[in-house]
């Protein structure tokens, strides 16, 4: 690995390690504002304001909006990805390759409709 690349991971890491105290010494708080949720999202505020109020709810003071972390956590488990078993998936797919070698092996068909003029 070069130089630079060494100094670039090292400095990445010392600022994760930063951050992460931080957020160890930092007490959790129930009432996040849109900042808070866009940082814990890791995206942007926009993104925030278009999450539908139905899926995350949205609790409005003054100007401010404010969201409960509980209420954040519940939307971030609904987001789960489910993950496939990929050898069940190719074994699905190996009926489909003898089909489909099948198809190929077999004599070509003619599927051309017959012509309409009359033969004289």
């Amino acid at each position: 690995m070069g130089k630079y690349l060494q100094e670039t991971n090292r400095k990445h890491i010392g600022e994760f390690a930063q951050a992460l105290a931080e957020a160890i010494e930092r007490p959790a708080r129930d009432i996040l504002s849109i900042s808070d949720v866009s940082d814990l999202l890791c995206c942007s505020v926009d993104t925030v304001r278009r999450i539908p109020h139905d899926e995350l709810p949205v609790y409005r003071v003054g100007k401010s909006n404010l969201y409960l972390r509980d209420e954040l956590i519940a939307f971030v488990r609904t987001r789960r990805v489910k993950t496939v078993d990929v050898t069940n998936l190719m074994a699905g797919f190996e009926d489909i390759d003898d089909e489909i070698q099948g198809v190929l092996d077999s004599p070509p068909v003619d599927v051309r409709e017959p012509s309409r003029r009359r033969v004289k």
